[in-house]
């Protein structure tokens, strides 16, 4: 499974068509179970992006930011010419108990681990591929993170994933929002 995802990931090349139908403004974080260390993609959605947007996804510095919101944990990041944000709730996804297992791993990790975060835009217009990062965070990244997804409900419906939501979106009505409120924002390592 992890091969799968890795080969996804190695095999998307910029001005490809993206492999998710009709990818929607905004960001989505896809974690996944397979492998022995969690595997994160952060997907970004924008309606014809500039030369500079997508430079600023493959090449400049970008922040990654956790804010927590029970039920919801939300993922941030931004740069220059770019800013986004992704709710995530693991008491929805179909392999929550098997992404909760690697996640109890972090803490386990040495100060040194550092794990894979990809970061892929897309032209939300024709669902062409704009900008592609592969990164690291750090394991205090990785562990305030694992432990805001650990203390997420095991369970949730989409009626409560949707409720938390809009009170979100009222409560951070911005990106910059939620990086005033976030646990830890982290330089993407290379």
């Amino acid at each position: 499974m992890r091969e799968d995802r890795d080969m996804l990931a190695t095999k998307m090349r910029v001005r490809d068509e993206a492999p998710w139908p009709n990818v929607p403004e905004g960001m989505v974080l896809h974690l996944d179970s397979a492998g022995n260390q969690p595997n994160a993609m952060l997907v970004m959605g924008m309606r014809k992006p500039s030369a500079g947007e997508e430079k600023a996804i493959r090449q400049k510095p970008l922040r990654v930011g956790i804010t927590t919101s029970d039920p919801l944990t939300w993922i941030t990041v931004e740069g220059e010419k770019v800013s986004f944000d992704a709710p995530y709730g693991l008491g929805i996804v179909e392999k929550a108990e098997q992404i909760r297992t690697q996640l109890r791993a972090v803490d386990g990790w040495t100060d040194a681990t550092r794990c894979a975060v990809t970061i892929v835009l897309v032209d939300s217009r024709d669902n062409t591929i704009r900008g592609l990062r592969y990164a690291t965070l750090g394991k205090t990244w990785w562990s305030v993170f694992a432990n805001a997804i650990l203390a997420q409900p095991e369970h949730m419906t989409r009626a409560t994933y949707d409720a938390a939501l809009d009170a979100d979106m009222r409560r951070y009505p911005s990106t910059q929002h939620l990086v005033r409120a976030a646990k830890i924002i982290e330089p993407l390592g290379l």
